[in-house]
């Protein structure tokens, strides 16, 4: 067993019938561990195993930042912090974006850096692989599979399902150019096989950015449903400064693809965790960096990682067309940057105490 690093959980609400209701947990917040190393930049997200539940996965990152990682781990539900390797990556990669595929089967790595040179290749693990790997000796570990090249070198980019089979990748930046990127391109079929699918170019975002916040979030609660939007949040834009700025591209709306202006983020706000609930109806975003020193070397485009870093939690709603950032009553107990967050689908109860 490893561990990765300390890791915490909160309570979120789940919409119920255009109601919001209580997740209630019958079970003591999980332990602080100490950890045996500590990942930053990793990538993750879960795998649906058949009658038992759902697999945190996370892959790859970077050791204390001297050190990229190749491995991908099972997060242990019961024992906070604590992992076991299931599968050893291709490449060393931080900064890499992942999303459930193949119905949740599988998971897909894409790019990512090792130092300073961005990743055009992908890889991927499937369920199988993962429960063998923990039934059987490390020494069995298997190797993910390759996956289909990517449009363009990428690292911390964003990687989202728009729908059952398709995904779009969006933002980022490509190390070779030095530069940050607005284009997005999307890859259907992906609900079937992994194959060497064609890239579609989609409408770029109006700011290249990179380390931004991503989701899927609907508006389709009350009589003025508008659908689906995809989120650019935050992140580092082309003049290389900490942002606030959100966008959002309507996926329901193929006719007028075009992104638009969404509501800014409360602070300027740089490599936090995001993840959406599984009804698509709120989008959190936790830690991350506000404000840094000497970010960016304009000569060799060196980064400098004295970040002031954030325990907030934020989440975007869209309820009857109308959005809005919240700050939430919980921050997070540690500060973190480039972290991963997975919502994890909890026991639900409704007007019932926890004995």
């Amino acid at each position: 067993m490893d561990e990765i690093g300390d890791t915490e959980t909160f309570v979120v609400p789940a919409f119920y019938n255009n109601n919001t209701q209580n997740i209630v947990r019958c079970q003591p917040p999980p332990h602080q561990t100490q950890s045996m190393y500590a990942l930053s930049s990793a990538s993750g997200g879960l795998l649906k195993v058949e009658n038992s539940g759902f697999m945190p996965i996370v892959c790859g990152g970077s050791m204390f930042g001297k050190e990229d990682r190749d491995k991908c781990y099972h997060l242990d539900k019961e024992q906070s912090g604590v992992s076991s390797v299931v599968g050893h990556m291709r490449e060393r990669r931080q900064g890499a974006a992942s999303v459930s595929i193949l119905n949740g089967t599988a998971l897909w790595v894409t790019g990512g850096s090792y130092g300073y040179t961005s990743d055009t290749t992908s890889e991927w693990i499937d369920v199988s692989m993962a429960l063998s790997a923990l039934s059987t000796d490390k020494t069995t570990v298997g190797t993910l599979s390759e996956g289909p090249g990517l449009p363009a070198s990428l690292a911390y980019h964003c990687l989202e399902m728009i729908s059952s089979k398709t995904v779009l990748i969006y933002g980022g930046t490509d190390w070779h150019e030095s530069k940050f990127l607005a284009t997005a391109w999307s890859m259907d079929n992906l609900d079937q096989t992994i194959g060497d699918h064609f890239w579609i170019p989609r409408a770029p975002m109006s700011l290249g950015r990179f380390r931004h916040m991503c989701g899927v979030i609907r508006d389709d609660i009350g009589s003025n449903s508008t659908g689906r939007f995809v989120v650019a949040a935050g992140g580092a834009d082309a003049p290389a400064s900490i942002t606030n700025r959100v966008e959002l591209l309507h996926i329901d709306d193929s006719v007028s693809e075009s992104w638009q202006e969404g509501p800014p983020l409360p602070i300027n706000l740089l490599g936090a965790a995001s993840a959406t609930t599984d009804d698509q109806a709120i989008l959190f975003v936790a830690g991350g960096a506000f404000a840094y020193e000497d970010f960016l070397d304009a000569n060799s485009f060196s980064v400098n990682d004295n970040f002031f870093e954030s325990k907030a939690i934020f989440s975007l709603r869209c309820l009857a067309s109308f959005c809005w950032w919240e700050r939430e009553s919980t921050e997070l107990i540690f500060t973190r940057i480039q972290g991963v967050a997975l919502i994890m689908p909890p026991t639900i109860t409704k007007d019932t105490a926890c004995t």
